[in-house]
């Protein structure tokens, strides 16, 4: 239900003990925050607008499946080899 290019995807839960793990696809930058950190200065305007256009459709496709993201921030977004 929730496949989407610019979402990541949820391979599995386990739920049966403590800690909780959660399997998704591997993203191999990391989160947005420290991927916009390291490269500071050298992204263009029109890569950082791409970046922002890449958050909205992810939440636009969630909110219509009735996610809410209440406190989105750079530290919840993952970045793939891609960009």
């Amino acid at each position: 239900k929730l496949t989407h290019p610019k979402l990541v995807q949820l391979y599995g839960v386990c739920t049966q003990q403590k800690p909780i793990y959660i399997v998704t696809e591997f993203m191999e930058r990391g989160c947005l925050l420290n991927f916009l950190r390291q490269r500071q200065g050298h992204f263009s305007r029109d890569m950082l607008l791409s970046m922002c256009q890449d958050v909205c459709e992810g939440m636009e496709t969630l909110g219509r499946n009735s996610f809410i993201q209440r406190d989105l921030a750079a530290r919840d977004c993952l970045v793939n080899e891609a960009r």
